[in-house]
């Protein structure tokens, strides 16, 4: 009890301190799991468990968390407390506690979920292994007999730790592998991923007409915020909806030889997962509530609740202490007063920090300029950090039980919405609690962002001519772009990546965009509907920065370090994979080369793996190609991953692909470059559709279009046609045309 006192203070303290470092931390996850500890034991005092249940109810962020209380009255024999903590008056009116009260009023006493009851027992077959949270010890003992794990990875954060758990506890080398289960069932450009991402923006949609039905929030947020606002919304549902639906699709092919183990899943998805799968198929639940009642509860318990009506007083409480924040995180006044040019750029992403850094460095000779961090802190020193501001650990500002009654309301047009469509062939009622966890998780952020434009739109209001240019979406980055907007100051998105006709991009709200080249000036004009005067084909800044780093390296040296000294009298052949392509046929073409490099003793390869790629999968490529070379790496080939794209590039003679940004990189520098076949559907304008690349389209012929490629001369090379039509690419004056846009503009 008092290690549960002192996480209390600590978790009270933190949450009312204005601290930036590691703002999203576990500090009340851990407050809550000490918690359901001491209403687990059976010997606590009663007056004690009371206590701990209004304190958990401060701290309360989800559905689950209702769940994991109402399990831990169940272990704790608590059946008539629980009774009594859900009468209405047992809990005092605090907000917080006022939606967690509603939420357990669902439950009756006959409808204690009791702590996770495994329906079977786990099968020494070739097991699958979706985990939400890591495997708890008796988990662990149950699939420790399993003879071969697969962990199915998605884009939760806890993949690496949840693999490493598992490794760790099995005895046979090799037992346990892991999968991408977005790009085995729910790639780019398929028909599941089209629909997942239609799923997400109609949630949102739904969600914000419902919040502006109320008169109130309609007069405070206009209709553009408000699409600003779903368009976060649905951003925030689309990665873990994704993962569910690509769950659901490996679920629906599951053999008959195969189990299917799903590791603390949510109840809703847990559900649908086992209905979907075929019959004489096995799903288990482990770490779960898999009971009737529960079930219940997850599927229409949430459509019993009804509204609750904040008030004014914890509703101004929650917009203080929120613009407190904001205020400290945003730049003073007198940086405003000055004028100039300001970027807004995500430092913790690597393409966007890069893009912004050389944006300052462009545009600081000739403009007044500052650079605004929207993404999460860099990493620091611990104690400057703490109290370092950041815009983005502001609003994300945690524990702020305020914004439970907005998840709350918020969550009645969320189960409205889902039961009425469907996804991988099921009601998406499946996606309630995933989408419920991430609505209660990033909420406050929406209402942070809101107040961001509020505060920085009075900070703009009367100052000289200032500008806001933006590398990339992004929700904090977006909320500045309308402050500046609201005061008749012009912004500029800068593209920094490649685009398509993928769902999830979108039409920039900038006043004008600088794009890289006429194909991306099409797709702004065509997909986007911007008008073309607002469009501005400046080039990369980012691309022009790789091919000047690669023109400064040392062949020789990288000839040395890559191939052992072994200087290839013919010719060295890159392979840029993509962590978006089946790893399968990321195998099949390492092979392929492979088989080509060892046929041919002029040629060298480099596989050049994407940084967001595992570690795990340039261990199987290093595998793959040592079987087929029959040689150790470094010897003819050589597998890099983290390393900069700008060394590979430096010795490359030929480069191979598929749709990715450095193949504009060959078609700037003459190099021949094609792109290979895959099983996912490619964009609908392809890289040999711009000029750029030679369209291999089966690995069959793969030897004649590297002999192609070798004997045609750089003018008759792959990218000949594209840099008809986009001489400025990599021409090294990005930089200086980028300039020039903010002058005119600002001068505007």
């Amino acid at each position: 009890m008092g290690r549960l006192l002192i996480l209390y203070l600590f978790f009270a303290l933190r949450s009312r301190l204005p601290l930036y470092h590691d703002d999203r931390s576990q500090t009340s996850r851990r407050f809550r799991a000490a918690v359901l500890r001491v209403l687990r034991d059976k010997r606590t005092p009663r007056r004690a468990a009371q206590w701990s249940a209004r304190a958990y109810a401060c701290a309360f962020q989800s559905a689950e968390d209702v769940r994991l209380f109402v399990a831990a009255c169940a272990d704790g024999n608590r059946g008539g407390f629980f009774n009594e903590t859900t009468a209405a008056g047992e809990m005092p009116a605090q907000t917080g506690q006022r939606v967690f009260a509603a939420r357990l009023r669902q439950f009756s006493e006959h409808q204690h979920p009791a702590r996770a009851q495994t329906p079977e027992d786990v099968r020494p077959i070739r097991t699958l292994v979706f985990a939400s949270a890591p495997p708890s010890p008796q988990s662990l003992a149950q699939l420790s007999q399993c003879p071969s794990i697969v962990v199915l990875v998605g884009h939760h954060h806890g993949d690496d730790l949840i693999f490493n758990t598992l490794a760790a506890s099995t005895h046979a080398p090799g037992a346990i592998s892991r999968r991408n289960l977005i790009r085995d069932n729910a790639p780019a450009f398929s028909e599941p991923e089209k629909q997942i991402a239609d799923l997400c923006d109609c949630v949102a949609a739904d969600i914000l007409d419902a919040a502006t039905s109320t008169r109130s929030i309609a007069r405070a947020l206009p209709e553009f915020l408000a699409a600003d606002a779903a368009q976060h919304l649905s951003d925030v549902f689309y990665r873990a909806a994704e993962d569910a639906n690509a769950l659901l699709h490996e679920a629906q092919h599951l053999s008959a030889d195969e189990q299917l183990v799903l590791i603390a899943p949510p109840p809703s998805l847990a559900k649908a997962v086992s209905a979907v799968a075929p019959e004489h198929t096995t799903v288990i639940v482990l770490d779960g509530v898999v009971d009737a009642a529960a079930d219940r509860f997850a599927q229409s318990g949430v459509t019993k609740l009804e509204p609750l009506h904040p008030g004014a007083r914890p509703l101004l409480r929650l917009f203080r202490r929120l613009q407190r924040r904001i205020d400290a995180a945003l730049p003073d006044d007198h940086i405003f007063a000055n004028g100039g040019a300001f970027i807004a750029a995500d430092r913790r992403t690597g393409v966007y920090r890069r893009a912004g850094d050389l944006a300052m460095e462009a545009l600081s000779a000739d403009v007044p300029t500052g650079l605004i961090n929207v993404g999460a802190a860099e990493p620091a020193p611990f104690l400057r950090s703490l109290l370092a501001p950041n815009l983005h650990a502001a609003i994300h500002a945690p524990n702020l039980s305020e914004t439970s009654i907005f998840a709350y309301n918020a969550e009645i047009a969320l189960t409205q919405s889902l039961a009425a469509k469907t996804i991988a062939g099921v009601s998406a009622s499946a996606l309630q609690d995933v989408l419920s966890a991430e609505l209660h998780r990033h909420i406050r952020a929406v209402i942070g962002c809101h107040i961001l434009q509020k505060r920085l739109s009075a900070r703009l209001f009367d100052t000289p001519t200032t500008l806001l240019l933006a590398p990339g979406f992004n929700p904090i980055g977006a909320s500045m772009a309308r402050a500046f907007q609201a005061n008749k100051q012009q912004t500029i998105d800068i593209q920094a990546v490649l685009i398509s006709e993928h769902p999830r991009y979108k039409a920039p709200i900038t006043e004008h965009c600088s794009v890289i080249d006429s194909f991306s000036a099409n797709i702004y004009t065509g997909q986007f509907g911007v008008d073309p005067s607002r469009v501005h084909q400046v080039g990369s800044l980012t691309l022009e920065a790789e091919l000047a780093d690669a023109d400064q390296l040392n062949q020789a040296s990288i000839y040395d370090s890559l191939f052992r000294g072994r200087h290839a009298s013919g010719n060295v052949v890159v392979y840029a994979t993509q962590p978006l392509i089946p790893l399968d046929d990321q195998i099949a073409a390492a092979r392929a080369l492979g088989n080509l490099v060892r046929d041919d003793d002029s040629l060298s390869l480099c596989v050049k793996l994407h940084p967001a790629q595992p570690d795990a999968d340039r261990m199987t490529i290093v595998s793959a190609l040592t079987d087929s070379l029959n040689t150790p790496e470094g010897e003819r080939w050589r597998v890099l991953h983290h390393e900069p794209f700008a060394r590979a590039f430096a010795v490359t003679d030929i480069l191979v692909s598929y749709f990715s940004n450095v193949c504009l990189m060959g078609a700037a520098r003459g190099v021949p470059v094609l792109t290979l076949p895959t099983r996912v559907k490619s964009p609908a304008l392809t890289m040999s559709d711009m000029g750029v690349a030679t369209e291999v389209a089966d690995l069959a012929d793969l030897p004649s279009a590297i002999h192609v490629a070798r004997t045609a001369g750089k003018e008759h090379s792959t990218g000949s046609n594209y840099m008809q039509h986009n001489a400025h690419i990599g021409d090294g004056q990005a930089s200086t045309r980028l300039s020039a846009l903010v002058k005119a503009t600002l001068q505007r």
